[in-house]
């Protein structure tokens, strides 16, 4: 038996070698049954046409029966069960069972959902303040223990009231989407990116000594003024060994963005 969903293939096969056969019928099965939106049942893949293209299909159980899983009309997958007899009597069991499965679903992804809401701003797409404590307060101590450097990058827009009062509040939500757009986009995937409040964003970079922090920073500033026509004020801190508390580096940093206000902006 074999549970498909969404492209992802969970089973248990008693031979490694066969599995590519397995992924094969299953491959024609995932076409038919999101096509059809109806369960399957065949009693030879040797001589299905429908199988025709899987290759040493004759090494498998020949009996088969694929039910799709349906959420809202939508095929979400299906579960297909092999055996060397017939399998229409089990039809009524795995679509009953395929019914539970779909449920099992949507409760993850609705969970899932929550979860990602709970932790993710709303407007821009990047995680919250909540997510940012915690996972950078989480990754501090897995780095103090191993003596590791870490930095933080904590920038702002520059006059973003102004440009709010010129161009309206609507202007100013796009604006910010654009930039946590941006921020997706170029951030790399092993660093914390974050709203932090209003028009100001943290970036916090394990791993990273005060060097590379620079050159970030740097590339933020830039670039986001290149692609976004805007410019940003940007304060950084490192600290070598990780000792630091997240809330005393946020503090650092902080002061290390105003002073870059104080000096011009940008």
């Amino acid at each position: 038996c074999s549970i498909c969903c969404n492209n992802l293939r969970h089973s248990k096969v008693d031979n490694d070698s066969l599995t590519p056969v397995y992924a094969s019928v299953e491959r024609v099965l995932s076409e038919h049954v999101s096509s059809m939106r109806s369960s399957l049942v065949s009693e030879s893949l040797v001589n299905d046409v429908l199988f025709s293209s899987v290759k040493a299909r004759d090494v498998v159980p020949q009996h088969i029966v694929a039910v799709p899983l349906l959420s809202k009309n939508v095929v979400i997958g299906f579960v297909v069960g092999y055996a060397q007899e017939s399998l229409f009597a089990k039809l009524e069991l795995l679509s009953w069972l395929s019914c539970r499965l779909v449920i099992v679903f949507n409760r993850i992804k609705h969970f899932s959902d929550v979860k990602h809401s709970a932790l993710t701003d709303a407007l821009t797409g990047v995680f919250n303040r909540v997510y940012f404590d915690a996972m950078g307060t989480k990754e501090l101590e897995k780095l103090n223990g191993a003596e590791q450097p870490s930095s933080l990058v904590l920038f702002d827009i520059d006059d973003f009231k102004v440009f709010n009062d010129t161009h309206g509040h609507v202007a100013g939500d796009q604006l910010l989407m654009g930039l946590g757009q941006w921020l997706l986009e170029n951030v790399d995937k092993k660093n914390i990116v974050c709203r932090f409040g209003g028009e100001e964003f943290v970036v916090f970079l394990p791993d990273a000594k005060s060097d590379v922090a620079l050159s970030v920073a740097e590339n933020f500033r830039t670039t986001i003024a290149e692609h976004l026509e805007i410019t940003i004020s940007v304060g950084i801190v490192s600290c070598l060994n990780s000792s630091v508390s997240l809330q005393k580096m946020v503090q650092e940093a902080d002061i290390a963005l105003y002073k870059a206000k104080s000096l011009g902006k940008n």
